[in-house]
């Protein structure tokens, strides 16, 4: 399945985290952080870049994570 075909099955919405620079996140690599049931990272938005994050992506201070989270 696609990002889409979950969306049209339950409601999703996007959360975007800025990472600053005493953030528990910053400085910290994607697979290190803890994971957050219903939560998955999609685009890190840093500077003028768009990201995809993987688990080696690590995350630095001015980031802004966008997760998007399935609705219950």
């Amino acid at each position: 399945k696609t990002f889409s075909d979950y969306s049209e099955e339950m409601p999703v919405e996007f959360v975007e985290i800025t990472i600053k620079e005493n953030h528990p996140w910053a400085n910290c690599m994607v697979k290190d952080l803890p994971s957050l049931p219903d939560l998955l990272m999609v685009l890190i938005l840093r500077e003028k870049q768009r990201l995809i994050p993987n688990g080696n992506t690590t995350l630095l201070p001015g980031d802004v994570v966008v997760r998007h989270r399935y609705c219950k």
